[in-house]
């Protein structure tokens, strides 16, 4: 209910529900009410009134009071017109006048002001706007000036009225009176005896240690999902972060500069063209939190020596292949030779080779050609020799599938033969692998794969050639396959490449055809040692004498080292 729908009902002649007119009634009350107070010092200077304490009512011997001291209970009502039934006779007029509340206004006046300070006529008479409803009668007058709505303007005079002056004070027993002065107060001794800090007035008190948990339970859940890998030109190669198709990514609008309700700690300052606070970002906080943990750098080795020299890349750039199965093909163009002889005249079959190049690996399951001239593997007219890298994926407790190769390898029992190797699976579900495949000037195939023991017990031992097959019924003398097609578990036989996706690899690959290989095939006393196919063990010797090219084991072998570990090596900081 409102005073709109009220004047609605009036200006069309309506009669009120006696709930309108409680309404209505309460609300002339308290534009009354408001007058009077907005001239209480007039009413003071006529009456004998010097507080609103002396127009309360209070509650005394059961029963409703017309004064109150200090020590009793003040009556307040739950509305105006309860205070002031005494007048309903004025208000119930005013009502059948259909009176704007809003334009109600009290007039005071100081004639006929007896000397004992009547209170009967200080305020003499209201007026206001009205909807009339009802003749003109005795106690008010008005004009119609005609038209629709608002039909004119009354005044009524409270004389008319017994004691309609007086009991309009009644509405200013719902107020209470406060205290405008203060005592001064000793703050010195005030401090002395009361307790200044008021705990009930200050937030929830928190430790610290409550304080980091709530730091990091709000930084769980705002930093966001984890950006994936998605193949963008369907070339199988994981080869951007962004699917635009997908939702919940930061190239979606799930940042905080795209999305202000929803969204999540920006990654970087890079946002389309969108502020962002560069330092409100993870960006911001991974590089912040860098310097606070330098201590951790320096004892994994990454600035072991502050006083080293930060390494600097001499190239201004590198050149990227995207795909394994993207490449390279150099070419001679005034001839056939592009130094490792031609198809009929392989020079680096007699001389030798060696590869080397710098590689990043962007994903944990990719396979395929780092370098090839010719491909020593294939069943028509096969020829050369080629890098390849390949991954063993552990698919349950018991199996892993070396994928192009294998699958459903069943993992070994420490009792057996093929037990894999203790790092084996140790860091990730993922092992990936380099090997060196060549074909020889007798048409057999070599490869870059070692001996090596597996297990806590001797005799258990992966043999370091076991690729031989019956080729003209002759298996010391034909090797027409990898040890990798021999055996399925010959995969941990091959140089092991970390699992760090952050870092780069130096790659050697080196064929040298004089090395002696087949003679120490079935030696037992270096088949199981992946030292001596590395070329760093002198066989004979006791005790074991090592060295960097021994002239015994592998003709192909391939090693690596990290950047981070050659750098250091060469004596740089990180």
């Amino acid at each position: 209910m409102t005073l709109t729908e009220i004047y609605d009902k009036l200006s069309n002649g309506q009669a009120l529900t006696a709930g309108e007119k409680g309404f209505y009634r309460e609300k002339i009350y308290r534009k009354l009410a408001g007058q009077m107070m907005g001239k209480w010092s007039l009413i003071k200077d006529f009456a004998d009134y010097q507080t609103l304490s002396q127009l309360q009512k209070s509650i005394r011997g059961g029963v409703i009071a017309d004064d109150a001291s200090v020590s009793d209970q003040i009556v307040l009502y739950q509305y105006d017109r309860k205070a002031n039934e005494i007048d309903n006779d004025l208000t119930d007029l005013m009502i059948g006048v259909g009176v704007v509340v809003d334009t109600l206004i009290i007039n005071f006046t100081d004639e006929q002001i007896g000397e004992d300070r009547s209170v009967r006529s200080f305020f003499t008479y209201i007026t206001g706007n009205a909807y009339f409803n009802q003749p003109n009668t005795a106690g008010y007058q008005w004009t119609a000036p005609g038209g629709e709505g608002l039909q004119g303007t009354f005044r009524i005079d409270l004389t008319t009225f017994e004691q309609g002056t007086i009991s309009l004070l009644d509405n200013l027993s719902q107020f209470i009176d406060f205290q405008q002065t203060r005592p001064d107060i000793d703050e010195a001794k005030a401090e002395e005896i009361l307790d200044t800090t008021i705990y009930e007035l200050l937030p929830g008190f928190q430790t610290r240690q409550e304080r980091i948990d709530n730091f990091f339970a709000e930084y769980e859940a705002l930093k966001g999902n984890k950006p994936e890998f998605h193949d963008m030109d369907g070339d199988g190669q994981p080869d951007t972060w962004a699917d635009p198709t997908a939702e919940d990514t930061y190239e979606t609008g799930h940042d905080i500069a795209h999305d202000s309700n929803e969204g999540f700690i920006n990654r970087d300052d890079d946002s389309a063209g969108i502020t962002v606070d560069s330092n409100k970002t993870l960006e911001y906080l991974r590089n912040d939190l860098n310097d606070y943990l330098l201590d951790k750098d320096y004892a994994a080795g990454a600035g072991a020596d502050d006083g080293l020299p930060v390494y600097e890349n001499v190239s201004s750039g590198f050149l990227k292949i995207r795909n394994l199965n993207q490449a390279i093909i150099v070419r001679n163009l005034e001839s056939n030779d592009v130094g490792l002889g031609t198809r009929d005249d392989p020079t680096w079959q007699s001389t030798g080779f060696t590869i080397t190049m710098w590689v990043k690996f962007l994903d944990r399951v990719s396979t395929g050609t780092l370098f090839n001239f010719g491909n020593p593997l294939r069943t028509i007219d096969p020829y050369g020799f080629m890098l390849e890298t390949f991954v063993a994926k552990k698919t349950s407790d018991t199996t892993f599938d070396i994928p192009g190769y294998y699958e459903d390898v069943t993992m070994g029992d420490p009792g057996q033969s093929t037990w894999e190797p203790h790092w084996a699976f140790s860091e990730s579900d993922t092992e990936r692998f380099i090997r060196l495949v060549v074909r020889d000037e007798n048409d057999d195939i070599r490869d870059s794969h070692i001996g090596g023991s597996y297990s806590i017990a001797p005799e258990l031992f992966m043999p370091a050639l076991h690729r031989r097959d019956t080729r003209e019924g002759n298996p010391d003398v034909s090797y027409t396959s990898t040890a990798l097609e021999q055996d399925d578990h010959r995969v941990f036989n091959y140089t092991r490449v970390p699992v760090d996706l952050q870092e780069w690899y130096f790659i050697v690959a080196t064929y040298d055809k004089d090395y002696k290989e087949d003679q120490y095939i079935e030696d037992p006393a270096y088949y199981s040692d992946p030292d001596f196919w590395k070329w760093n063990v002198i066989p004979g010797t006791d005790p074991v004498q090592y060295t960097s090219a021994s002239g015994y084991g592998n003709k192909c072998k391939v090693e690596i080292i990290s950047k981070t570990d050659l750098l250091r090596a060469r004596g740089y900081r990180l």
